[in-house]
């Protein structure tokens, strides 16, 4: 067996694994490549904030006395007198989404104290 021979033999069994091995190191170049993408796109990616029911998404906006009142009280895991001060709240700003998502937080937190002890 002449030394082409050899090496022809060599390359055909070896073609897939080496066909892989490209794919798998162009794949993880191409990943890496997309996150510098992303990065570039949208330099900073903004910070959600997130609360159900302890602080509002909105501190800039206006906030109720009652409001303050129920979002203190659900931090203080007081959560009946959290839904009464998102009630009251809700009485004087009908249009106000976020009190109405606090006060089914706290009833929901409220319910799942209840049942855990009845």
């Amino acid at each position: 067996m002449t030394q082409q021979n050899i090496w022809y033999k060599f390359i055909q069994r070896a073609k897939l694994p080496l066909e892989l091995a490209g794919l798998s190191i162009a794949a993880i170049l191409l990943l890496k490549d997309v996150d510098q993408l992303i990065k570039t796109i949208i330099p900073e990616i903004p910070k959600i904030n997130s609360s159900i029911g302890e602080k509002t998404m909105f501190p800039s906006g206006k906030i109720s006395s009652e409001k303050k009142l129920g979002m203190e009280d659900f931090n203080n895991k007081r959560f009946s007198s959290s839904i009464y001060q998102f009630r009251k709240s809700l009485n004087s700003y009908k249009n106000d989404p976020e009190t109405v998502i606090f006060l089914n937080n706290a009833i929901a937190k409220q319910t799942k104290i209840l049942n855990k002890t009845g």
